[in-house]
């Protein structure tokens, strides 16, 4: 991952702006033919205005139109109209605005619309619609964001800004930080992706962040979960300006992201901040890494997330990962938070997501299954219970893939089995079979399967074996996966036949196909 301060990737949308292809001052202006044409030339014209605002960067003049000003503009009418010192003055110093936010002002009041707005001064806009109160103006930057925002890294500079720049109590604020954090819930949470967000944006991005609008809502909290710590962990590097320091807690920071890795869902047996003697193996990192370093970082980390615990959805993380958060992070975790989130889980009686970890990954998938099939006992078992003649066979995939180097097992209890309607077949898929296909796992392409009759089928390219006399109603046939050599052996019954299919794709399903009066039963076994 780069570092917080790296260069962020250029953004192609980074200065999206409603300016015409030809900039309005190189328009030749035609009187009378057009009323907002009209207006626009009397924008910041000296020989058109009757007022000049002199603005906070280095005290660049604005030329204005009193009267039109104030009907736009309640707090011009008292300023240019009141009782105010400025009602008089022929030039108006404005030491808060700055010539860029009087003009996206000065554009909103004559034309009802802002040329000169970009995603990079959408919140000085809005400041200083804030500040002249122009709530329509407000709104107009609110929508511009939400049409024109499509990178995070922006998102997040923008939001930092916005909390930094504005009153995080006042309700119409609220508008634009709404708009923000509804453009990162929808986008897709990556390592990485809050680095441009400030300690004090993060707070407002999570305070109100809905993510039971997601769906599954428990994965995405989790991820959510790990951004967060990953930004953590970087704004604890940033406090360091020892390149040493830097080298020895970001090696700490990958060890404890890897005992977090959302793919592996694993609870680990170790305490990463026991010890940092084992984060590599380096000689030049070893001999700089310290304990003072590690509880320096582990430190500074834990200050930084702890105020923003009490704002994420512990109770959308499944039990098992909440135990891995608590034994990798340790005091950094709340008891009495992740009390009520497994207080929660018991009342709801949670369960955790299928995997091949939590050691629940053998169910049927209900979206991948034939139009033929039902799944019943907890998508356990799979059953072909009526004579349909288009879907005589149909198939079904488990729901967890197999992927990486690991070894998978798994059997199958073939319960029910009618050879005369043509059986049942067992095996392997991937996710682009089509399930309602009237074929037999391993004869449609992207299918291995091993038949009830005896052959062994693979689709890619087509072949045939044969292995014995098959197996029928009552029989056990279990599969070991080897991904890391992507072969598949094949036992019945005890009696190991050995390799059936070899060069199998790095992820697969276990998958099978029924004929009428198939039932199934998978359940998962440990090598």
């Amino acid at each position: 991952m780069e570092p917080r301060n790296a260069t962020a990737p250029p953004v192609l949308n980074r200065h999206v702006s409603t300016t015409p292809s030809t900039p309005p001052t190189l328009i030749p202006h035609v009187r009378g033919h057009n009323l907002k044409a009209d207006l626009r030339h009397c924008i910041n014209h000296p020989e058109l205005s009757d007022v000049t605002f002199i603005c906070s960067d280095d005290a660049t003049r604005k030329h204005a139109f009193r009267a039109l000003l104030a009907l736009r503009s309640d707090m011009f009418d008292r300023m240019l109209y009141g009782t105010m010192r400025e009602s008089t003055a022929r030039e108006i110093p404005l030491p808060t605005i700055t010539s860029t936010q009087l003009q996206l002002v000065l554009e909103y009041c004559y034309l009802e619309e802002t040329p000169s707005l970009t995603l990079l001064n959408a919140v000085s806009c809005y400041k200083a619609a804030e500040y002249f109160l122009l709530p329509r103006l407000q709104q107009l930057v609110v929508k511009f964001v939400q049409d024109n925002l499509a990178d995070v890294h922006l998102a997040g500079e923008i939001l930092s800004d916005a909390v930094r720049t504005l009153d995080v109590g006042l309700e119409m604020n609220e508008l634009l930080f709404e708009a923000v954090r509804k453009f990162f819930l929808v986008q897709e949470w990556n390592i990485g992706t809050l680095k441009t967000v400030s300690r004090e944006a993060m707070a407002v991005l999570l305070s109100d962040l809905p993510l039971e609008d997601i769906n599954p809502p428990t994965t995405r909290a989790y991820i959510v979960f790990l951004c967060v710590v990953d930004w953590a962990f970087d704004w604890a590097l940033d406090l360091s300006e020892n390149p040493d320091e830097k080298l020895i807690g970001k090696e700490i920071k990958e060890r404890v992201m890897r005992s977090l890795d959302v793919e592996k869902m694993v609870v680990y047996q170790y305490d990463v901040q026991v010890s940092v003697d084992d984060v590599t193996n380096e000689p030049q990192a070893q001999a700089l890494i310290s304990d003072a370093v590690s509880t320096r970082l582990l430190e500074h980390r834990d200050e930084i997330l702890n105020p923003l615990m009490s704002l994420m959805h512990f109770e959308d993380i499944c039990p098992h990962r909440l135990v891995t958060i608590m034994d990798t992070l340790g005091s950094a975790a709340p008891r009495e938070i992740f009390s009520e989130a497994f207080r929660h889980h018991v009342l709801v009686r949670t369960v955790c997501p299928p995997s091949w970890e939590h050691g629940n990954a053998c169910i049927w998938d209900h979206t991948h299954t034939g139009p033929a099939l039902d799944l019943s006992h907890n998508n356990v078992k799979v059953s072909h219970p009526k004579v349909i003649t288009k879907h005589s066979t149909s198939s079904v995939l488990a729901v967890c893939a197999c992927k990486g180097e690991g070894v998978y097992t798994w059997d199958v209890l073939v319960v029910g089995c009618n050879p005369n309607a043509g059986g049942v077949s067992l095996g392997l898929a991937t996710q682009s079979i089509v399930t309602g296909q009237n074929l037999v796992l391993g004869v449609q392409a992207n299918s291995w399967g091993f038949a009830s009759n005896g052959c062994v089928y693979d689709a890619n390219p087509f072949s045939i074996l044969t292995f014995d006399d098959g197996y029928g109603k009552g029989s056990v046939v279990s599969f070991f996966l080897d991904m890391k050599q992507r072969i598949c052996k094949v036992t019945v019954d005890g009696v190991d036949h050995g390799v059936a299919w070899r060069n199998l794709p790095a992820r697969i399903w276990p998958a099978a196909s029924l004929s009428h009066g198939g039932q199934l039963e998978i359940r998962q076994t440990f090598a």
